[in-house]
């Protein structure tokens, strides 16, 4: 199973990079902000309601989980209560500040891949989507930029304290907003 999920993650990791260099060839020099945030979890398998599709897990951090699981995963049936999950959820935001060679449009895509019938179960989600927005509030201490897409909606964003150029952001500025999150689970036996 490991190296299932491994070659998973890889694959994600190839197609979140592409996107961001692809971007980066177009961006201006020290016009942007590049923010990435991985998140690392185990779980275990606590119910499992097959006719309605939901999986119940214990969370490492004592949290419980219900989901629905996508009609297109095929092993459903294989999990068992006690199996232990390996779970991965990356999330990249990008911002282009002012003109920007970048062609992006108000786009969306998804992928979603699982593992073949028979196989141990596994299932890997990556959403990507672009949109132009303008910059309505940044407020450096908290790390928060207030952003208004092109159909009115208002977005507030929590930056990492990696991100250190948040000087480069100003209130009425045009952005291209490019994200991207992939969600790897599988089963560790």
């Amino acid at each position: 199973m490991k190296p299932r999920i491994t070659l998973l993650t890889i694959a994600l990791a190839f197609i979140v990079g592409h996107l961001q260099y692809a971007i980066a060839q177009d961006m201006p020099s020290g016009q942007g902000i590049d923010a990435v945030a991985v998140t690392k979890t185990t779980a275990t398998v606590e119910k499992i309601d097959l006719e309605k599709r939901k999986l119940t897990f214990l969370l490492e951090d004592g949290k419980h989980k219900t989901l629905k699981v996508d009609s297109r995963v095929t092993n459903l049936d294989q999990v068992k209560v006690g199996d232990r999950l390996q779970i991965s959820l990356t999330e990249e935001l990008i911002l282009l500040v002012g003109k920007s060679k970048a062609d992006l449009q108000n786009a969306s895509t998804k992928e979603f891949t699982v593992s073949p019938q028979g196989a141990t179960p596994s299932v890997s989600v990556v959403d990507t989507a672009t949109a132009t927005a303008r910059i309505l509030a940044v407020d450096a201490q908290k790390r928060r930029v207030t952003l208004e897409e092109a159909d009115g909606k208002k977005k507030t964003i929590k930056l990492s304290k990696d991100v250190t150029n948040l000087d480069q952001l100003h209130v009425g500025d045009s952005v291209e907003v490019l994200t991207a999150e992939s969600l790897v689970v599988g089963i560790i036996r």
